[in-house]
Formats: C-alpha cells, structure tokens, sequence
C-alpha cells in the first residue's frame, strides 16, 4: 500500500510520504463506499453496494477476489493511522520536528 501510495502521489520526502499515507488511510478514505486495489495503480475504486462493517482490498493478483476476509479490526488500525498522523501534525505544527526525526534516528541507532 504504501509503494502504491508514493508511486501515485509521489511526496517530495518519505516523511511526507508517511503523513500522506497515514492521512488517506487514517482520515480521508471512506470505506464505506470505496474499495483498496493496487491493479493498474488504481488506489481506490466505488463499490457498486455500499458496506458498513468491512473492507474491500482486491487481490493485486486476482481482480475479482477480495482478500480483507480476516481484517475484522481494520476500524481499529485506521483509527490509530489518524491519531499517529494527527499526532505528527501537532509536533510539525509547533516546530518540534527536530525533535521527532531526532528520536526517529536515535531509535534506528540504538536498534542497528
């Protein structure tokens, strides 16, 4: 998903590429009425039914096979991507990015 994302949005940075994503998937993507497929770098598609309670992911293999059938929490993940990205904004916002990317490096470091 998130090759699919830089590819098509193409951010100018991967920090940007990480709030973008965590942004699209987080907030903006209504899953109720759009669906997730990578094929011809189609990023999202409307539903012909509108769903409620699940997600429709299609096989990047298999255009008619949608294989979310064990994401019974994707609710849940899309709820934390858009708490981690606001999370991000408010940091960016109040100037504290040196201190984000510095505890970013500081924790490659330390697990390098």
């Amino acid at each position: 998903m998130v090759d699919a994302y830089i590819t098509t949005y193409a951010p100018p940075s991967l920090f940007e590429a990480l709030l973008g994503f965590l942004k699209l998937y987080g907030m903006d993507m209504d899953y109720s009425h759009y669906g997730i497929s990578f094929m011809n770098m189609q990023m999202g598609f409307k539903l012909i039914q509108n769903t409620q309670d699940w997600l429709v992911l299609i096989d990047p293999l298999d255009s008619i096979t949608n294989v979310t059938g064990g994401a019974f929490k994707y609710q849940e993940i899309c709820k934390y991507f858009a708490e981690i990205y606001q999370t991000f904004k408010k940091k960016i916002d109040g100037n504290e990015c040196d201190k984000i990317m510095e505890s970013v490096y500081r924790g490659i470091i330390k697990g390098a």
